[in-house]
């Protein structure tokens, strides 16, 4: 997952990384969007279809998981899966590997040491010497995979005209509190990109609280929050 780059589930339209040697000749990013699924002579390829790509490096990858990709059903009723994945460069192919899909899985962005990558209501980037004000609303960014209002295809931006909720229950948990959610779904005009804005408890405590959130179902990484008491 690309948000911590741990090993947790993906689903259909998560963003990812690969990691490995020689996966490029040079280093590229993706111009514009849609994003392509050719770039510096490299693809990805995920059950024999082309992924869209964000980054190609001889080191890293980032790409985003095709829409549509089948789960299965395993024991105990858990729907997931494996799908295949390889890297394509200059006519030659990797190794492949295997990746768990599943309808739901979650990973929130993360930076220095595991904070949650969120912002403030002036997109300040939080942090431990711009904390979270208790009673103040805030914006969690993630990726993954959930159910949605509206589809929107993979490596296509989130439409600017309307909103793309997350279609079921979200639900964010601040040191040991449950805060309350306004919003959760696509980030306007991104790829792959989720946000879920919160308005915080006026009761918080300071300091670098235990974040984590529940999209149905689906558990996310757990990361800290800088937080200041009112």
């Amino acid at each position: 997952n690309a948000a911590s780059f741990g090993g947790a589930a993906l689903g259909p339209g998560a963003v990812a990384s690969i990691f490995g040697t020689s996966l490029a000749s040079s280093t590229a990013s993706a111009a514009s969007v849609p994003l392509p699924v050719t770039l510096a002579g490299v693809r990805v390829i995920v059950n024999g279809r082309p992924a869209p790509l964000f980054y190609v490096s001889p080191g890293q990858i980032n790409f985003q998981l095709p829409d549509g990709l089948s789960t299965r059903p395993v024991l105990n009723g858990d729907q997931s899966g494996f799908a295949s994945v390889r890297v394509e460069r200059d006519g030659m192919s990797s190794n492949p590997g295997y990746v768990d899909v599943r309808p739901s899985g979650i990973g929130i962005i993360t930076y220095g040491d595991n904070f949650a990558v969120a912002v403030k209501a002036d997109n300040s980037v939080i942090g431990t010497s711009n904390p979270a004000v208790a009673g103040e609303t805030i914006t969690i960014y993630w990726v993954g995979a959930t159910a949605l209002t509206e589809s929107v295809p993979a490596g296509v931006p989130a439409p600017l005209d309307r909103l793309v909720r997350v279609s079921g229950t979200t639900s964010v948990s601040l040191g040991g509190g449950f805060q309350a959610v306004t919003f959760s779904g696509l980030t306007p005009g991104g790829v792959g990109l989720f946000q879920t804005n919160v308005t915080l408890s006026g009761q918080l405590p300071t300091g670098d609280l235990a974040l984590q959130m529940n999209v149905n179902g689906a558990l996310s990484n757990a990361v800290k929050l800088s937080v200041r008491a009112r």
